[in-house]
């Protein structure tokens, strides 16, 4: 059997800003159904390449592919339909609504639903039974009817996962997923991805995190940036004893480990 083409590939990937070169030539391939971590120190790229593969950002030069199509020119919500789905570092989701609420407006804009000013926010019962299965799946079935600014931060992120798997994305990208939440946040939210790559093994995830816990809590590659370029990839455990990992990530005087991570990059 033909292994599928890789879910996302960068060819010689560059962008700048003004005299500042953000990604700086980047070739990185994310395999069919694994999960990478982006990693590096602030200032790495990091974001932009993030935004560059999301469609927010237009590299300046390269290619992007979305399995082995030329995605380069085609817009965030071109690559949404295409399969692509996103969290970002704050969650966005509708404050004033609830937590069902929100789900369902997910559910009926996955189902290119037109939505109008005048529409019920819950729908009908069939799009109300989907976007409650949403919530089910990341834990916040409970929290159905919680209004969404009332929601702890890990629960805003849990909810803000479930917006974006109402579209069935083949195709996972998560922004600082921990961000700004406890440690025992962190490792639900490594349970909860653990739980959906088990129940779909064709789903790829591709996440930036400062969290190392997180990042070798869940990732099969780590990609190290450092000034705009890729300088290392590969499994946590190699990435983790690399000497430049050491120098460009956390300096000289501090080693990382999969067992002992540092909680950010600093």
């Amino acid at each position: 059997m033909t292994a599928p083409p890789a879910a996302i590939e960068l060819v010689g990937v560059a962008k700048s800003y003004g005299q500042y070169r953000a990604v700086d030539g980047v070739d990185l391939v994310v395999p069919h159904g694994g999960l990478t971590a982006l990693i590096g120190p602030n200032g790495a790229g990091k974001s932009t390449l993030f935004g560059i593969v999301a469609g927010d950002l237009a590299a300046d030069t390269g290619r992007v592919l979305m399995a082995g199509q030329d995605v380069s020119r085609v817009t965030a919500s071109g690559r949404a339909r295409l399969g692509l789905g996103r969290t970002f570092q704050t969650a966005r989701v509708f404050e004033r609504l609830s937590a069902l609420e929100n789900s369902v407006i997910a559910v009926r804009a996955a189902d290119k639903a037109a939505l109008r000013v005048t529409d019920q926010p819950r729908g009908n019962r069939r799009v109300v039974e989907r976007a409650r299965a949403g919530l089910d799946l990341v834990g916040l079935g409970r929290q159905a009817d919680r209004t969404a600014a009332l929601l702890a931060q890990g629960e805003r992120k849990r909810l803000e996962i479930a917006l974006a798997l109402t579209a069935r994305p083949r195709i996972l990208l998560l922004d600082e997923p921990t961000a700004g939440v406890g440690r025992e946040d962190a490792q639900s939210f490594i349970r909860l991805i653990g739980s959906l790559r088990a129940a779909d093994q064709d789903l790829t995830v591709l996440l930036t995190a400062h969290d190392m816990d997180v990042v070798f809590g869940l990732a099969e590659t780590v990609v190290l940036l450092s000034l705009g370029k890729v300088v290392l990839s590969g499994s946590p455990e190699e990435v983790a004893a690399a000497e430049v990992t050491r120098r460009v990530y956390l300096g000289d005087k501090h080693a990382i480990t999969p067992a002992a991570a540092p909680a950010g990059e600093g």
